[in-house]
């Protein structure tokens, strides 16, 4: 059910943004056109739902496997604002090794030309699975 990510979410509710592995590389990658429900009264998508749509592409970029992750920082910028109703692309990549439970990631929104509308640094952080009960 996450804002972003979440795959119960209907159209409308949410931004249904589904991140997938890009073949060939380490790059993940997501279609995105906003809702106009996320946008102002000029039809541009709102700054803090242009953070929340850079949020879990890098998380699926940082994780490994079922490994169960938290975002433990993020610091973004958005150089354009994107407009609603009008198709863009999220792509995440690693950010680098990981340092013990941190893993960094990056990941950026873009136009149809591939231009970079907004870019955002993360830092996961691994949550150990807890062991069995003997």
């Amino acid at each position: 059910t996450c804002f972003t990510c979440g795959p119960d979410r209907a159209a409308g509710d949410g931004l249904r943004i589904f991140p997938g592995p890009v073949p060939g590389g380490d790059l993940w990658a997501a279609p995105w056109t906003p809702d106009p429900s996320v946008a102002d009264q000029d039809g541009l998508v709102e700054s803090a739902v242009i953070w929340a749509a850079l949020d879990c592409p890098s998380g699926f970029a940082a994780g490994v496997g079922d490994t169960v992750m938290v975002l433990g920082r993020m610091a973004a910028r958005v150089l354009a604002r994107p407009r609603a109703d009008t198709a863009y692309c999220l792509v995440a990549w690693r950010g680098g090794p990981a340092a013990g439970r941190k893993q960094p990631a990056g990941s950026a929104l873009l136009d149809a030309r591939g231009g970079v509308l907004a870019v955002a640094r993360t830092v996961w952080v691994a949550i150990p699975r807890p062991e069995p009960a003997p």
